[in-house]
């Protein structure tokens, strides 16, 4: 048997299908890939051949409302709240 393989993907519109092609290559040359992804995307992990595993949990896209505001300058910060995770089983 080849060698294990883990792709971690998101949702980025349009990211999963080259990585999908070349995890399926892989799995037609006999190495074993997993693939840590959106549950949304579990049927084409699987079509291409390869072990689903969802995220236990990710981070979102902050909205303009979780933006942070530094107190000193009053200007946005470079940096975000974090949305609470939620366990996907």
């Amino acid at each position: 048997m080849g060698d294990r393989y883990l792709f971690v993907d998101w949702e980025g519109g349009g990211n999963l299908p080259p990585a999908l092609t070349l995890a399926r290559q892989m799995v037609e040359r006999g190495h074993r890939v997993r693939v840590l992804c959106d549950p949304a995307d579990e049927a084409d992990v699987r079509a291409a051949g390869c072990k689903f595993v969802p995220y236990t949990r990710a981070p979102t896209a902050p909205t303009s409302r979780q933006r942070v505001t530094s107190s000193a300058t009053g200007r946005r910060a470079h940096r975000w709240r974090r949305s609470p995770a939620r366990r996907i089983a």
